[in-house]
């Protein structure tokens, strides 16, 4: 039977170091025995084993004190016991010590633990920050806030002001053990909202991972080979130049320059990492969807993009990008969006949950016609295309 109780000894804080330093996140962190046992020793925290009789299953270590209080630091569960429970049971006893005296329980998990991460946001945990690069390179630290029942009770009954969400969450130094460097930080994000970060990490996870990707070179290949042609048949000629609103990592750019080398192609996007990476070798610009206009005196533009992106942008942001994307809509605007009606799966952390009716009102007052396959064209081209390959949708 398993009991939870406060670490005994230089004996059980060594079982316990070998057992973090030998199993991931920390294999992958780079942290070996030194650092996981000068964390396991640091006096500051609150540092207990979950047992079975004398051997060690598991391992907590809490921060009850300093800036951000009520931070779970460490859990960590030996391999053979992983998969049964044990997790959870040692979850559900740290939040019931730090519902005792504080609102809130923090913790952190890499952005490479997607297992961890779906575990707590199951939870009732929610995303509230980032810490980009911050332990390993091209990896983040998502700092997670689940509140009591008692205090999401209190904040119902008080109500929101300021507007939805505004406060700020100011941490002092995050110490994940005496090895690593201590970090003054302050870290100030809108709290209960999903700060989507698009690092490295993310497209690896979306895009390059059998497990999770959302698509496959070869079916984006078919898309934008679909796309072009819907573009060239209302044009009448070929593609000279796109525009690709939330481009991401610009895999549209590839596929162009396999089938369609001499046209132009600017990529928009939001992502540090990729324009970072991009930007010169793929011409990809840092640029949000409310920002659209600013690139009018580049256009107009034969093909315009905005793929997987619009169920992401908030209804003010979408609502002041429309009307500048459909000015600079020379052919066929593409706006691949997902809607309610599609119950889709995958991504959706900051997804908005639209009908399709909700679009396509917004999409025909921007002065976009629909003609089907979540292409749109222009009035001038609209013109010119047949009665029944229009939607009156």
């Amino acid at each position: 039977m398993i009991s939870i109780r406060p670490i005994g000894g230089a004996d059980e804080e060594s079982r316990c170091a070998g057992m973090m330093a030998a199993t991931d996140p920390w294999l992958t962190l780079g942290r070996g025995y030194d650092p996981c046992l000068a964390a396991i020793r640091n006096r500051e925290r609150e540092v207990y084993v979950a047992a079975d009789g004398a051997a060690i299953r598991g391992l907590i270590i809490l921060s009850m004190t300093g800036a951000l209080v009520g931070y779970i630091q460490t859990i960590c569960v030996d391999p053979d016991w992983r998969r049964g429970g044990l997790g959870t049971q040692i979850l559900d006893w740290a939040e019931a010590r730090i519902f005792r005296r504080w609102p809130n329980v923090f913790l952190c998990v890499s952005s490479f633990n997607d297992g961890a991460h779906a575990l707590y946001e199951r939870r009732g945990y929610q995303l509230v920050g980032e810490l980009r690069d911050y332990l390993i390179e091209g990896y983040s630290e998502l700092l997670m806030r689940k509140q009591s029942d008692r205090s999401t009770a209190s904040h119902r009954h008080r109500g929101r002001p300021g507007g939805a969400g505004r406060h700020s969450v100011v941490m002092g130094a995050l110490e994940t053990g005496r090895a690593h460097r201590a970090a003054s930080l302050r870290l100030s994000c809108t709290l209960g909202v999903m700060p989507k970060q698009y690092d490295r990490a993310y497209f690896e996870k979306w895009y390059r991972n059998p497990q999770h990707r959302v698509t496959s070179p070869a079916a984006l290949a078919r898309k934008v080979r679909m796309v072009v042609g819907i573009t060239e048949y209302y044009l009448g000629r070929e593609l000279r130049n796109v525009l690709d609103i939330g481009c991401g990592e610009a895999p549209w750019s590839i596929h162009l320059r396999n089938f369609r080398r001499n046209a132009s192609y600017i990529g928009l996007d939001q992502s540090s990492y990729a324009v970072e990476r991009y930007g010169r070798s793929r011409n990809v610009q840092r640029a949000g969807f409310d920002e659209v206009g600013r690139y009018a005196a580049g256009g107009p533009f034969d093909l315009v993009v905005c793929a997987d992106v619009l169920h992401y942008v908030d209804d003010g942001d979408l609502e002041r990008g429309l009307e500048p994307l459909a000015a600079m809509t020379a052919g066929v605007a593409f706006l691949e969006v997902l809607v309610d009606e599609d119950d889709p799966s995958g991504d959706l952390s900051g997804w908005h949950r639209r009908t399709a009716l909700w679009y396509t009102k917004r999409f025909r007052a921007a002065g976009l016609i629909p003609c089907g396959l979540q292409c749109y064209l222009p009035p001038k081209v609209a013109e010119s295309a047949a009665e029944l390959e229009l939607s009156k949708r």
